[in-house]
């Protein structure tokens, strides 16, 4: 295997500094169960993510994902 770094010369574009973003949403599958999730974003190495979450509605019961850092 191989990386970036080792075909340079292909015209493989570098994207190490770049931003990237993505955001998610929030749905209805059933009248009980709502599913969330929430999104990515990169800066100049740093990697942010949020989670997710699901609730049933009938029984009360929700869970919720955790935020996240890398560096």
């Amino acid at each position: 295997s191989g990386s970036h770094y080792d075909y340079t010369e292909h015209g493989i574009q570098n994207i190490e500094d770049d931003v990237y973003g993505k955001a998610l949403a929030n749905y209805q599958l059933t009248r009980s169960l709502q599913v969330g999730l929430g999104g990515l974003v990169t800066d100049s190495g740093t990697m942010y993510t949020v989670g997710g979450a699901y609730n049933l509605i009938d029984w009360d019961l929700s869970t919720e994902a955790v935020y996240s850092q890398f560096e």
